[in-house]
């Protein structure tokens, strides 16, 4: 179980069980392809502000490749394993706006797959790369 408080409302969330968390990577990774600014965002650690720095500026890298069908799919399903304040997060109550909707929407990957792209990322030989600041990224 993890907890974040994101824009004034407390989100947790649980790791789900291997038969839902493997099928929710595999469309995961479908769906960003090669984007590995976006996989790199899930696995980095730092602040919370560098984190979520990190994650919003990785959405631009593959806005225009995306499936928004299946995108959406994907974050309602991630968000709808989400609590806020207690009660069942919904997409588009709580969190409410875009901005909350990715912080809430990376806290939960990194909750859930964060150690496993970041090892991953160690043996790929990126994980100096998952730590830098987005930042730094961009040069």
């Amino acid at each position: 179980m993890a907890e974040k408080k994101i824009d004034g409302v407390v989100y947790r969330y649980d790791k789900l069980p291997a038969t839902e968390s493997i099928p929710l990577m595999l469309r995961l990774m479908k769906t960003i392809g090669t984007a590995k600014g976006i996989i790199a965002a899930i696995a980095a650690e730092g602040s919370d502000e560098e984190r979520d720095a990190a994650a919003l500026g990785a959405v631009g890298e593959f806005m225009t490749s995306i499936d928004p069908d299946e995108v959406m799919s994907i974050v309602n399903d991630v968000i709808r394993h989400c609590r806020a304040d207690g009660e069942p997060a919904v997409l588009g109550v709580k969190p409410q706006y875009l901005p909350e909707a990715l912080k809430v929407l990376f806290f939960a990957l990194q909750t859930e797959f964060g150690s496993f792209f970041g090892d991953g990322l160690e043996l790929a030989g990126l994980k100096q790369t998952a730590n830098r600041p987005i930042s730094a990224l961009k040069k």
